[in-house]
């Protein structure tokens, strides 16, 4: 049996040059679609041994619809934002589980005490300390803000779980104003009652935002590592 044909390096380069001048800019995008592309055009070269690297490439690429690889850019994207969405639905069900359950009531232990003793002013107080963990959290992973431009897998991660931590954040903090002046005001039953739904609000809030902001951006690196830090493409 005949040994499949290998593109050289250059040709390699070319498919990059290709790919990039069909407006795909994220570098894990392209890998993947010159990945693809080079497979395809060894398996027609393996095929029909006399055909150029132009014709073979020309042959692959009529395979994609009229909108080029638009379609598969916007499909991963998709999936690259489902995915980490369920990654992080599932890792935060870990904290109502045996025994990372037993840090979630201790927060909210800690938390109801302070909404005790300082009463609605600990709606800014836990509200700070939340946007504190995310901004040191982010000055930390500053990578993905460089790179988002870059990677695809990084811009859908900041858009599919960033994003709505801090409007989640900000919705809960400007609401709580409001509302827990006038509550915590009214009488000693909704005080109460407010300690409770704060301290269970903003003890999910803080997991939350150090699972977003901190954890995950490391598997999210060590992902990208894994994939494509052979190619040195993160620098």
């Amino acid at each position: 049996m005949e040994k499949k044909k290998q593109l050289t390096s250059g040709e390699i380069e070319k498919l990059f040059d290709f790919v990039r001048s069909k407006n795909v800019p994220y570098k894990d995008v392209q890998y993947e679609i010159v990945d693809h592309l080079a497979s395809g055009i060894e398996e027609i070269q393996s095929e029909e041994p006399g055909i150029s690297f132009e014709k073979a490439l020309a042959k692959i690429y009529s395979k994609f619809p009229i909108t080029g690889f638009a379609v598969l850019q916007l499909e991963k994207e998709k999936y690259i934002k489902s995915y980490w969405r369920k990654r992080l639905g599932k890792y935060m069900l870990k904290f109502f589980q045996l025994p990372r359950i037993i840090l979630t009531i201790l927060l909210f232990l800690i938390l109801f005490k302070i909404f005790t003793i300082y009463g609605w002013m600990s709606v800014w107080i836990s509200g700070i300390s939340c946007l504190i963990v995310m901004f040191y959290s982010i000055k930390r992973s500053n990578w993905l803000s460089s790179h988002s431009d870059n990677y695809l897998i990084i811009k859908s991660f900041n858009s599919s779980i960033r994003f709505y931590v801090i409007f989640i954040l900000v919705l809960t903090w400007f609401i709580g104003q409001p509302m827990g002046i006038d509550l915590y005001n009214h009488s000693e039953g909704s005080a109460v009652f407010l300690n409770y739904f704060f301290s269970i609000v903003y003890a999910l809030a803080w997991i939350f935002t150090l699972a977003s902001f901190d954890i995950f951006p490391g598997m999210l690196k060590k992902e990208i590592d894994e994939k494509y830090g052979h190619l040195g493409l993160l620098v």
